[in-house]
């Protein structure tokens, strides 16, 4: 508002030999991107008023009322349009910076906005000192989907994972989407038992998912909880990686739970 006025101001000292409308675009365009749509409203409305007023008061020459209604109603109809397209591009924007964090095929977050949003968590985790869990989860069976009916079936595979999982953890887990047919939960606050029992009934969703479309598809869980968590992201994801990959050697279709230390010690091979 501080800028629309000064923009009248001017206008208005400037007299109508020199046309400074467009310096109105400025607040229009601020409002709408910083702030929204209904505020590039106000903020066009208002300027429209105060085009009329500076230009009428500064006006030596005084046309007719018609004019002057057809004059405002012509500025604040470009003002208007300005507001509007500005907050397309907004729109546009947020949904390229969406786009780019979110795996298009599952709807979950994709490997950056993992690692981006995973590291902003472990450093609270790190200041308040509370437990927090990290799975990895790999289908199995899912080649065999692939190599006998198609890709496209795979593809459909992972749409029905991704919806499973974003509607089986809370809403203050991370599940997010980090290779083809690779998964990684982040639990905040969750200790071995909460976390077991969280994944426990992932898994179970998901089996009856797959068996509803008959597919043989099924997921070995690999969990590691660190009661202080002073690790780095990059070693938290290797531990629950390594323990996953350990899940697969023992006959696949599980969930396996450990809690570690901050000397991470050398994680023992699963013996359930």
């Amino acid at each position: 508002m501080t800028v629309v006025l000064l923009v009248v101001f001017v206008d208005y000292i400037t007299g109508t030999q020199l046309r400074v409308f467009p310096l109105y675009f400025i607040p229009i365009a601020a409002g709408s991107y910083l702030l929204s749509t209904r505020v590039g409203i106000a903020i066009s409305v208002i300027s429209g008023a105060g085009w009329l007023t500076s230009n009428w008061l500064a006006g030596e020459d005084k046309p007719g009322t018609l004019i002057w209604v057809l004059n405002t109603i012509t500025m604040t109809v470009s003002f208007l349009t300005v507001n509007f397209l500005i907050s397309a591009l907004k729109l546009s924007i947020l949904r390229e910076r969406n786009a780019s964090r979110e795996d298009l095929l599952t709807g979950l977050a994709n490997s950056r906005a993992f690692h981006e949003a995973a590291e902003l968590l472990l450093q609270g985790a790190r200041r308040s000192g509370r437990p927090l869990t990290l799975a990895y989860m790999d289908l199995d069976n899912f080649k065999s989907v692939n190599d006998t009916c198609g890709h496209a079936e795979g593809d459909q595979v992972l749409r029905v994972v991704g919806t499973v999982l974003k509607h089986s953890f809370r809403k203050s887990d991370l599940v997010a989407r980090v290779g083809g047919d690779e998964f990684v939960v982040y639990l905040p606050d969750a200790g071995e038992d909460s976390a077991r029992v969280a994944l426990d009934h992932a898994r179970a969703n998901l089996l009856q998912a797959m068996a509803e479309h008959k597919w043989p598809v099924t997921v070995s869980v690999g969990a590691v909880t660190f009661s202080a968590p002073a690790v780095t992201l990059k070693e938290a994801m290797h531990c629950a990686d390594e323990l996953m990959y350990a899940v697969k050697a023992l006959g696949k279709n599980r969930v396996h739970t450990r809690t570690v230390g901050p000397d991470l010690k050398p994680l023992p091979r699963p013996a359930d």
